[in-house]
């Protein structure tokens, strides 16, 4: 038994004019389907996940080296 796989065919994009009435129209740019539903449920996932690791970063900065105002000091007491 053979199965054939279908290659995959990049979407065709309107063009910029289309873009733009589209977005001055309130039209949305995707056709309400369950798999645009599902790609832009995945990105906004992933982009929560990039936010999460950014927000724990600055936390983490703003521990270490906001709370430190002149590590120069440490520098200067040592040796």
């Amino acid at each position: 038994m053979t199965t054939t796989v279908k290659p995959l065919t990049a979407p065709v994009l309107p063009d910029q004019e289309e873009l733009i009435q589209r977005l001055l129209s309130d039209t949305p740019l995707l056709a309400d389907t369950q798999d645009h539903l599902v790609q832009v449920v995945n990105v906004l996932e992933t982009y929560g996940i990039v936010l999460d690791a950014y927000s724990k970063n600055l936390v983490d900065q703003g521990e270490k080296q906001l709370l430190n105002p002149f590590p120069s000091f440490v520098f200067s007491t040592r040796g």
